[in-house]
C-alpha cells in the first residue's frame, strides 16, 4: 500500500512517498507556489511518479497540511464574511477582553475583528447560561439580516448567540432560515465549532471558521481537480491542528480546525521516532528560519491545549492576537531561528531575535544583500556549517560575508574578537530558547531535564546539544530526513474526532450517571464526525474532563476511561494527581467544579517501520574530512570529525568531537558527547552531565559581559512571567484570573525592584517596592529563614487601598537571602464596609494586616490565617488566592536560585548591580533629550459632596531628571477617593516611563531619576486615617495630567484623555436563592485617547491595565443578566485623530427564579460625570460619562442596594481627540459614518462633514 504525505510551507512544499509493503520511503521538496498551492502539490507527485511509474494511481490515500487557513487570516485574504448575533451584542468580537497585551506601549494596535462593523448584524432572541430561554427567537429579524448581509456582499456567515453554549436551540433554527435565504452561502454556527461559555472567544473562533470555508472549499475543489488527472483515487484527508488527520469534506465544514496542521504533524513525528528510540518523555525541537516551535510528548502523547492566537498584531506577544477555541497541539513559538538577527541593545548587551532578516535579503552568508549579522552567520563563522555543502551544496554560503557582518555590528563595539561575538550570538539564542522551554515544560509539571531532544528544522540540529546541555537534558534525538518531518508526521499521525460541551457543575451535585449520559452523547458525535471509510472497530473513545477547584479560572484535564471513574471519589483522586503533578499541593476541603466534558474519537495511526538505508554492523566512522570548529566544552576552536550521514551505518558509535552533515541540516557532537545511530536510523547524541558551581567569594566579585548580561537579564524576565503564571493559573477569583488585577515581580537582597511581570497593574506594581522595603525594616534579611513568608497590606506603604495584599517571599541561596519574589492580588474583600466612597475614616475600609511573617521555616502560621479568614465574608476566596501567591512565589524564588547557583554566586548582587547601572543610564540619556524647563497643568476632575476637586501638575524637566510635583491639588476629604502619596508616585512614574518609551523593563535603575512629590493633606498624599479604597477615583487621573502637562514637548508621543479614567467599575455583593453569598468586581473601559498619528483603541483600560469579566461568566457565576455590551456612537472625542469610542453596559437584576435572593448591593465607581474626556492640542472632549442604577443618575462613587427588576447602565465615555477635528482625513470620517461610530448629525457637528454634500460635490467633477 502507498501513502503519501504532503506539507505546504512558506518556501519549500515537501512530499514523502510510503511504501508500507516494501518499507521504502521517497522524499521530494518543490517550490510552494503561493497563488495556487495545489500546483506545487500536483509537481511534486509527478515526480514521483516519474521516478515510480504509477505510484500516485496506486496510492490508497493522500494526507495533506497547508498553511492556507493561517495564511487567509494573517494577509486579510478570506471570504467577505458576516456575522449574526444577538441584539446588543454585535461588538462583543470589537470590544474584545479590554486588556492592554503591553501595558507601556501608548502606542499599541489591536487586530481587527474579520468581520467589519456594517457586516454584523444583531436579531431579537435571549438564552440564559443556564440555557432557559429568556425570548424566542424573532425569524423574521433573521431573513431581514439575512438578505441585508447579501445585499452586502457577504459570501460567509457566522452565528453566534450569548449562551448558545448551553441552548443551541436558536442557533440551530438560524441556521434552518438561512439554509432557504442563502442556500448558496456556507454557514457556521458557533456552537458547532465550541460548544464552550466565553462568548469572545466562540465569536472569533466562528468568525476564522466562516472567513475561511469559501477559501478552503475552492482549494480543495482545485486540489481534488488536480489529483484526478494524476489518476489518484485514494482517500484525501487533512491533517488537523490537534494533531490527528479527518477527511476533506471535515475541512471543507470546519476549516479552523487546519489553521495550524504544519507544526502539529512535527510533533507528530517527533513522538513517532521517540517511541522507536524507546524514549517517553521528549520535547520536540523545530527551529526553521524565523522560529523555534517546542512540544512535550509523554508516553508518545503530543501536549494539547483549548486555545491559540491568530493573527497578532506583534507576532510573539501573547494577547495581541485574536484568540481561536479549537484543540490544538501545544506548541511554544519564540522568534529564534538561522535568520534572526543579531544587535547591540540600547542597554549594551548583545540581543537576538525576535526581528528576522527573512528570505530575502537573509542572513549575510546567503550573498542576496543582507548585510546584519544572524543565527546563521554566527553558526558558519563557528565552524558549524560548511559553506560548500548548505542545503546538499545546492547554495554555498559567504564566509566573508558573515565575518564582515558580525565584526562590523558587534564585535568590534563590544571589543571581543568575530569568535567570540558568534558564540556570543549563538549562546544568546539558545538561552532564550532555554528559558522558554523551562517554563514550558515546568507548567507542565514536568522536569526539563528528564527531557530528551528530538530536533528537526534546518537549524534545529545544530542548535539541539547546547540547547540540551542549557536545560539540563543528556539526550538528543535526531530523526531522519529531518527536513521532510511535517510531511512525514502526517502518515503517522491517527485519525481523530474531537468534541467538547460545557456542562458546568459542582462534583457534590452531579452523579456518574449524569456524567455518563453526556458523555455518551459526545462519543454519539464524535463517531459521526469520522470519515465514514474509517472501520468502527478501530475507533476508540478517550473521555476527559476539564475540572477546578470551586472559584478558580482555570481546569486542569481529568482522563476518566469508564463510568466506574465517574464517582466522585474518583474524579477527586484523579484531580489530586494532575494538580499535585502541576502545582505541588491539593485542598482536599474544597469542592470540586466540573467545567467541560470532551471526547476524542481516535483510530490508531499507521506504525510505519521504515526500510533502513544502511546495514547494520561495526562499521567504520566514514569520516571524510576535518575541520575547526568551536567546542564550548572546551570553550575553544577545536578540530570536528566530519561525517556523511548517508554514510554512518546503524549500531555505530562515535566519540566527540564531531560533525555529521546532511542536505537538511547539520548535527553538533561536542568533545564530551557521543553518536550512536539505533534501529530506527535516528542519530542519538549522548550528553556527559554537567556540574553545577558552587557559590564563593570570588565568584561573587565576577563580572558580566554583554553576552551573559542579556541571557541571565532574560531569565529574570521569564521567571516572573511564570511567576504570573503560576498566580493567575491557581487563583480563586474572578478578580485575579479574568480581570487580572494583580503585580508581580523579583528583587535583589537589599530589596530593588529587578524585573516586574509584563502584565502588571500600573497601580499595584508600584507599591512592590515600598511595601518590601516596609517588610524588611520589621524583618531585615538578618532575621529572615528559609521558608518564611511575610505579608502585609498597609495602604500607605503599598498600592493605597487595604484589598491589595502583598506576599513577600525570600530566596535562600544556602543560609543567604539571594532576592526577592513578591506578588500582590486585589482580594475580593476584606472585611469593613462593603466596596464604598462612603467610608468617613480608613478604619471603616477594613482589615489592615501588619507585616509578619505568615509562613515560618515553611510551617504556616495558622494564627494569622485564621485572623484574616475571620474578618472577611468569602474567606474560602480569598485564603484561596492567598495561597496562589504563595504558590506563584514559591516558583519566583526557585528561577532565582537556579540563576544564582548556575554562576556560582551567593546571590543577585553582580546582576542586580549591572541592570541598575546600565538601566538608569539609559533612562537619564532619554530624559536628556526632552527640552529643559517648567510644565504646569491643572483641571476639574470631579465634585464631591458640591465641592469641585483640583489636581494640579507641575513637571520640571532638568537635565537627567524629572521631578513631577502636584503641591496645589485640592485637600484630602471625608470620601473614600483619596490616594496615598504610593498610589500617586506609581502612576506618576507609569506615565513617565510610557512618555520615554524605554527599551527596558522597568527596575530600580529606571526609576532612580523620577521624583514624585505631593503635598500633605492632599487627595493625592492623604494622611493617615483618611479613606482610600476608591482611590483609582482620583489617582487614575495622574498620567492623564502629566500628558497634557508634557504635551507641548513631547506631541507626538503623548495620548489625549482616556474615557476610562477613573476606572470605572461595580463591586457587586448578594445572596443566592440557595442561601449561598456572591461578590464580585465587574470592570468596563471606556475608550482609549487619540494618539499622534492615529486613533485611540475603543473600550481599552486605562491607566489601569485590566480586563472585562466575559458575558457568559458573569451569567454563569451571579443571578444577574446582561443586556448589552456595545460600542457607545458619538462617544469619542472629534479630532485630526479621534479617540477610541466608549461602551453601554447594561446588567439587569432579574425578578426570576434566575435571580438573586432579594435586593443586591453594589458599590460603584467611575467618572467624567461632571466634566467630559478633554481633547488634546486643539482636539475636542467627549460626552459626559453617564451611570444609571435603578433609573437613578448616580454620581462619582457610593453604594447602594438595587431591586429586583433593576438595572445598571453605564454610559462610558470615549476618549478625547487630538488635533483640529477640520484636519481629519475625509476618508477616515466616511469608514466612522459608514461603521456606526459617528452619526450623520455629529459628523456635520464635529467635522463639518455631510454625505449628501459629498456625494453632490463627487456628482459635480465626474
Amino acid at each position: 500500500m502507498i501513502c503519501l504525505g504532503s506539507d505546504i510551507g512558506g518556501t519549500f512544499t515537501d512530499l514523502v512517498m510510503i511504501d508500507e509493503t516494501t518499507g521504502k520511503i521517497e522524499i521530494e521538496k518543490v517550490l510552494t507556489t503561493p497563488t495556487d498551492p495545489s500546483l506545487a502539490i500536483e509537481r511534486g507527485l509527478q515526480v514521483f511518479d516519474d521516478r515510480i511509474k504509477g505510484c500516485v494511481a496506486r496510492a490508497s490515500l493522500l494526507v495533506h497540511g497547508t498553511t492556507l487557513v493561517i495564511n487567509a487570516v494573517l494577509e486579510r485574504k478570506g471570504a467577505v464574511t458576516g456575522l449574526i448575533t444577538t441584539r446588543g451584542f454585535r461588538d462583543v468580537i470589537e470590544i474584545a477582553t479590554e486588556k492592554r497585551y503591553d501595558g507601556n506601549d501608548l502606542q499599541l494596535d489591536l487586530p481587527e475583528p474579520l468581520v467589519p462593523r456594517p457586516l454584523r448584524l444583531e436579531v431579537d432572541e435571549r438564552t440564559h447560561a443556564s440555557g432557559v430561554i429568556l425570548k424566542q427567537l424573532d425569524e423574521r429579524s433573521v431573513t431581514e439580516a439575512a438578505e441585508a448581509l447579501l445585499a452586502k456582499g457577504a459570501k460567509s456567515i457566522a452565528v453566534c448567540l450569548i449562551n448558545s453554549f448551553a441552548n443551541p436551540a436558536h442557533e440551530k433554527r438560524i441556521g434552518e432560515i438561512l439554509a432557504k435565504v442563502a442556500p448558496s452561502v456556507p454557514v457556521t454556527l458557533s456552537h458547532q465549532v465550541m460548544r464552550e461559555l466565553k462568548e469572545y472567544e466562540r465569536a472569533t473562533t466562528a468568525t476564522v471558521n466562516a472567513y475561511a470555508k469559501p477559501v478552503v472549499s475552492r482549494y480543495l475543489a482545485m486540489l481534488e481537480k488536480r489529483l484526478e488527472r494524476l489518476k489518484f483515487t485514494g482517500d484525501l484527508l487533512l491533517m488537523q491542528s490537534s494533531g490527528g488527520i479527518n477527511s476533506a469534506e471535515h475541512a471543507r465544514n470546519f476549516p479552523v480546525q487546519i489553521i495550524e496542521s504544519g507544526p502539529a504533524a512535527g510533533a507528530i513525528a517527533a513522538a513517532h521516532y521517540a517511541s522507536l528510540s524507546g524514549q517517553n518523555t521528549v520535547l520536540a525541537f523545530d527551529m526553521g528560519g524565523t522560529t523555534a516551535k517546542m512540544c512535550l510528548v509523554k508516553d508518545g502523547r503530543v501536549a494539547r491545549v483549548h486555545e491559540l492566537e491568530v493573527g497578532r498584531v506583534r507576532r510573539f506577544k501573547r494577547g495581541s492576537g485574536l484568540p481561536v477555541r479549537i484543540p490544538v497541539v501545544d506548541l511554544m513559538e519564540i522568534g529564534a531561528g538561522g535568520g534572526s538577527l543579531a544587535q547591540i541593545s540600547a542597554k549594551g548587551t548583545l540581543e537576538v531575535g525576535p526581528e528576522s532578516s527573512g528570505a530575502e535579503p537573509g542572513p549575510a552568508c546567503y550573498g542576496l544583500g543582507g548585510d546584519r549579522p544572524t543565527v546563521s552567520d554566527a553558526d558558519l563563522i563557528l565552524g558549524y556549517l560548511n559553506a560548500d555543502y548548505f542545503l546538499g551544496a545546492q547554495m554555498k554560503l559567504n564566509s566573508s560575508a558573515a565575518r564582515r557582518a558580525i565584526e562590523t555590528h558587534l564585535a568590534r563595539p563590544l571589543d571581543i574578537t568575530a569568535a567570540q561575538a558568534a558564540w556570543g550570538v549563538h549562546s544568546v539564542v539558545n538561552e532564550n530558547m532555554a528559558s522558554a522551554a523551562k517554563v514550558y515544560v515546568a507548567e507542565k509539571g514536568e522536569d526539563p531535564s528528564s527531557c530528551a531532544i528530538v530536533a528537526f528544522g534546518g537549524a534545529g540540529p545544530v542548535h539541539a546539544s547546547d540547547l540540551a546541555r542549557r536545560i539540563g537534558a543528556r539526550t538528543v534525538l535526531i530523526p531522519p530526513r529531518a527536513g521532510v518531518a511535517s510531511a512525514f508526521g502526517m502518515l503517522v499521525a491517527p485519525m481523530t474526532f474531537d468534541t467538547v460541551r460545557t456542562h458546568r457543575v459542582w462534583l457534590s451535585k452531579t452523579s456518574p450517571t449524569q456524567l455518563a449520559d453526556v458523555f455518551n452523547e459526545l462519543e454519539a458525535e464524535a463517531q459521526r464526525g469520522m470519515p465514514a471509510s474509517t472501520p468502527s472497530a478501530v475507533i476508540k473513545f478517550e473521555r476527559s474532563l476539564d475540572v477546578r477547584y470551586l472559584g478558580q479560572g482555570y481546569d486542569v484535564s481529568v482522563p476518566t476511561e469508564n463510568t466506574d471513574d465517574l464517582s466522585a471519589t474518583n474524579v477527586r483522586k484523579a484531580f489530586n494527581t494532575v494538580y499535585q503533578k502541576l502545582y505541588g499541593r491539593v485542598f482536599d476541603a474544597l469542592e470540586l467544579e466540573i467545567m467541560n466534558l470532551r471526547v476524542r474519537a481516535i483510530a490508531p495511526g499507521r506504525q510505519f517501520v521504515e526500510q533502513a538505508e544502511t546495514p547494520a554492523g561495526e562499521a567504520a566512522e566514514a569520516a571524510e574530512s576535518a575541520r575547526e570548529a568551536y567546542c564550548p566544552v572546551i570553550g575553544d576552536f577545536v578540530s570536528h570529525k566530519v561525517l556523511r550521514r548517508s554514510a554512518l551505518r546503524r549500531g555505530v558509535e562515535i566519540a566527540g568531537p564531531a560533525i555529521v552533515e546532511e542536505a537538511e541540516s547539520t548535527t553538533i557532537i561536542n568533545s564530551d558527547s557521543t553518536l550512536t545511530v539505533d534501529a530506527s536510523g535516528t542519530l542519538v547524541v549522548s550528553l556527559a552531565a554537567r556540574a553545577i558551581p558552587e557559590a564563593s567569594a570570588s565568584r561573587a566579585s565576577e563580572s558580566l559581559d554583554a553576552v551573559s548580561l542579556e541571557m541571565l537579564w532574560r531569565k529574570l524576565a521569564s521567571s516572573v512571567d511564570e511567576l504570573a503564571a503560576a498566580l493567575v493559573r491557581t487563583s480563586f477569583s474572578t478578580v485575579v484570573r479574568d480581570v487580572k488585577d494583580y503585580a508581580c515581580a523579583v528583587f535583589d537582597g537589599r530589596g530593588r525592584l529587578l524585573v516586574q511581570s509584563s502584565d502588571s497593574t500600573p497601580g499595584i506594581a508600584g507599591g512592590l517596592g515600598p511595601m518590601l522595603r516596609h517588610m524588611l525594616e520589621r524583618y531585615p534579611c538578618e532575621k529572615l529563614k528559609p521558608g518564611d513568608v511575610l505579608i502585609g497590606n498597609d495602604p500607605w506603604h503599598g498600592s493605597g487601598h487595604h484589598v491589595d495584599i502583598f506576599v513577600a517571599t525570600p530566596a535562600f541561596r544556602g543560609e543567604k537571602v539571594a532576592g526577592f519574589a513578591v506578588s500582590a492580588a486585589h482580594h475580593v474583600d476584606i472585611g469593613g464596609r462593603r466596596a464604598t466612597t462612603e467610608s468617613r475614616d480608613n478604619y471603616e475600609e477594613g482589615l489592615r494586616i501588619p507585616v509578619c511573617k505568615i509562613f515560618k521555616g515553611g510551617e504556616p502560621n495558622e494564627d494569622v490565617f485564621a485572623f484574616i479568614a475571620s474578618n472577611v465574608r468569602m474567606s474560602d476566596t480569598v485564603i484561596g488566592d492567598l495561597r496562589a501567591q504563595f504558590a506563584a512565589n514559591h516558583v519566583g524564588c526557585e528561577r532565582l536560585v537556579e540563576i544564582c547557583a548556575q554562576r556560582g554566586w551567593p546571590d543577585l548582587q553582580i546582576l542586580a548591580d549591572e541592570i541598575i547601572i546600565r538601566s538608569e543610564k539609559i533612562t537619564r540619556a532619554e530624559i536628556a533629550s526632552i527640552k529643559d524647563g517648567v510644565y504646569t497643568h491643572e483641571a476639574p476632575i470631579g465634585i464631591i459632596g458640591g465641592q469641585e476637586l483640583r489636581v494640579r501638575a507641575q513637571v520640571t524637566v532638568e537635565g537627567e531628571e524629572i521631578v513631577v510635583d502636584f503641591s496645589g491639588s485640592s485637600p484630602q476629604v471625608v470620601s473614600a477617593i483619596n490616594c496615598t502619596l504610593t498610589y500617586t508616585a506609581a502612576y506618576s512614574v507609569f506615565a513617565v516611563i510610557a512618555l520615554l518609551n524605554l527599551p527596558i523593563p522597568t527596575n530600580h535603575g529606571t526609576l532612580a531619576p523620577i521624583t514624585v512629590r505631593a503635598e500633605p493633606g492632599t487627595i493625592l498624599n492623604a494622611q493617615f486615617p483618611a479613606p482610600v479604597f476608591a482611590r483609582t477615583t482620583i489617582g487614575n487621573f495622574v498620567p492623564e495630567m502629566i500628558f497634557t502637562t508634557l504635551a507641548p514637548v513631547m506631541p507626538e508621543r503623548v495620548i489625549a484623555g482616556c474615557g476610562g479614567t477613573p476606572l470605572w467599575a461595580q463591586y457587586i455583593f448578594g445572596k443566592r436563592r440557595d442561601g449561598s453569598s456572591f461578590a464580585t468586581l465587574n470592570a468596563a473601559s471606556g475608550g482609549l485617547g487619540a494618539r499622534h498619528d492615529k486613533d485611540g483603541v475603543s473600550c481599552l483600560t486605562f491607566p489601569v491595565n485590566i480586563g472585562n469579566t466575559p458575558v457568559e461568566i458573569l451569567e454563569t457565576d451571579l443571578p444577574l443578566i446582561v443586556v448589552r455590551r456595545e460600542l457607545w456612537q458619538d462617544s469619542a472625542g472629534p479630532g485630526r485623530t479621534r479617540g477610541g469610542l466608549g461602551q453601554i453596559f447594561e446588567l439587569l437584576v432579574p425578578d426570576s427564579e434566575l435571580g438573586p435572593d432579594g435586593p443586591i448591593l453594589i458599590g460603584f465607581r467611575g467618572g467624567r460625570y461632571d466634566f467630559p474626556v478633554p481633547g488634546l492640542l486643539d482636539g475636542r472632549e467627549t460626552p459626559k460619562g453617564v451611570m444609571l442604577i435603578a433609573g437613578a443618575r448616580a454620581g462619582a462613587g457610593g453604594d447602594t442596594t438595587v431591586p429586583p427588576g433593576g438595572s445598571i447602565i453605564c454610559q462610558i465615555p470615549g476618549g478625547g481627540g487630538l488635533g483640529d477635528p477640520s484636519e481629519r482625513d475625509r476618508e477616515l470620517v466616511r469608514r466612522d459614518l459608514a461603521f456606526g461610530y459617528i452619526s450623520a448629525g455629529h459628523a456635520e457637528q464635529a467635522y463639518s462633514y455631510s454625505a449628501e454634500r459629498d456625494a453632490a460635490t463627487k456628482k459635480e467633477v465626474a
